[in-house]
């Protein structure tokens, strides 16, 4: 469905997979530009958002990667049904899967 006034289709489910901020590869900018022009009643985040393997090897992190982590926060606190992350169980991705679980209550809307 197409909201008019604002352009904004409306979904009841989104994932989003192997976005793989953090290296030079992602396309921060056109999933900007998704996340800006959709709403949803649940998102799922699912495996590789951030490419852990990757900023260990060679540090990446633009500004426009801050911004789509933005975006997703801004989300999730405008949520009822909260967004879901599902991280890869065989990767750390650099402490991620251990940050998550010791953050959990912290982040509004958000569901792990």
């Amino acid at each position: 469905m197409l909201d008019d006034q604002q352009g904004i289709r409306e979904y009841r489910t989104i994932w989003i997979s192997d976005t793989h901020l953090g290296t030079p590869g992602a396309q921060a900018g056109a999933l900007l530009h998704f996340l800006k022009y959709t709403r949803s009643e649940t998102l799922y985040l699912v495996g590789d958002i951030v490419d852990g393997w990757q900023l260990k090897k060679r540090f990446y992190w633009p500004q426009e990667h801050n911004d789509v982590i933005q975006k997703l926060l801004r989300k999730a606190r405008g949520s009822e049904n909260g967004y879901h992350i599902a991280d890869n169980p065989h990767k750390d991705n650099l402490g991620v899967t251990r940050a998550v679980s010791a953050a959990r209550n912290s982040w509004a809307g958000l569901v792990f």
